[in-house]
């Protein structure tokens, strides 16, 4: 029970930190009025509207989230969701590992941290990219790798990757980002929960 408690402050902070900062955008806008409204700010709004969302789902389902977090799981029902509201067609490859992908944190929280790195990647994808997702086991971790191929890419990356970075430091893992001309790429890594018998196994 305080392991969950722990998760429900953790998700609420972060929605806290959220709000302020669509208030923040909110009020520059109001300040500067729509004619002043500029394509920098526009992007910051949205960006912060679509996590809104993303904690507020999250928060549902916190209070029932498991000590592990099956990944491949978590994946597949991220990616799919976030397909359905993209407005320009892409090309999806999912790639799942044969080997049991569970981690040692709640569900809840590892959704955020696929919803969010799939966030960034989509976003900017553009008619005709490629979006490649996997997971592997590798060394007592389940990797995540996110490739979005086609991509116009704007200069708010690098603030962005760094929360999603610093949320998985919290959770015990590791997150890196690096683009490469209009390609971007995330690799999640996240502590395995290793099987003890034959039932964990199943």
């Amino acid at each position: 029970m305080a392991r969950e408690d722990t998760d429900l402050e953790q998700l609420t902070s972060m929605l806290q930190r959220c709000l302020g900062r669509i208030d923040e955008e909110a009020f520059r806008i109001q300040a500067n009025g729509v004619d002043g409204l500029d394509l920098g700010e526009t992007d910051r709004f949205e960006a912060a509207t679509e996590e809104l969302e993303e904690l507020i789902g999250s928060l549902v389902v916190a209070e029932t989230a498991d000590e592990e977090a099956d990944v491949n799981a978590v994946l597949e029902e991220a990616a799919a969701a976030r397909l359905q509201h993209l407005d320009v067609p892409i090309v999806q490859r999912l790639d799942l590992c044969q080997e049991a992908a569970r981690v040692a944190a709640p569900t809840a929280m590892v959704t955020v941290a696929v919803q969010r790195a799939l966030g960034l990647a989509v976003s900017p994808l553009e008619p005709g990219g490629q979006l490649r997702l996997g997971t592997r086991v590798e060394q007592g971790a389940v990797v995540v790798e996110i490739e979005s191929l086609g991509c116009d890419l704007d200069d708010h990356l690098p603030a962005r990757a760094e929360t999603l970075c610093d949320f998985l430091d919290n959770l015990g893992g590791n997150c890196t980002v690096h683009r490469e001309q209009d390609d971007l790429y995330i690799v999640l890594e996240l502590p395995q929960v290793l099987a003890a018998g034959p039932r964990d196994r199943a």
